[in-house]
């Protein structure tokens, strides 16, 4: 049901070099990604993110693998995201995406802060 609302994060977004929307499933199926999907009062889906857990030492990292939807212009959704993250746990939340989404809705709706880290990769 939510599919509509990640094929264009594939479709736009570096991620497909990863992996593939069949392959997000799988991660689902076993429990290596968490799904969670938004919807309005009368049950209408809004959208969908992904997240995938990084346990460190110090740190319980909440990585958005995914985000897609129309539920951007609501921080109400962000703010319940934000909450259920503390609850399972977060210290922390963290995502890339393109500059738009940064943007528009990481940054202004749910105060992400660009890290100082500047992400290279190297194809091999």
């Amino acid at each position: 049901m939510v599919e509509p609302w990640l094929i264009p994060v594939f479709e736009k977004s570096a991620l497909s070099k990863y992996y593939s929307l069949d392959n997000l499933k799988d991660y689902i199926i076993r429990g290596e990604q968490t799904l969670l999907v938004f919807v309005n009062i009368k049950n209408n889906i809004l959208g969908a993110l992904t997240v995938q857990w990084n346990n460190h030492p110090k740190a319980r990292v909440a990585n958005v693998t995914s985000l897609g939807g129309n539920f951007g212009k609501s921080s109400d959704h962000y703010k319940v995201f934000i909450e259920w993250a503390k609850t399972m746990g977060a210290t922390r939340i963290e995502c890339s995406g393109r500059a738009s989404v940064v943007r528009l809705h990481l940054k202004h709706n749910m105060g992400f802060i660009p890290s100082n880290h500047t992400h290279m990769e190297l194809e091999l």
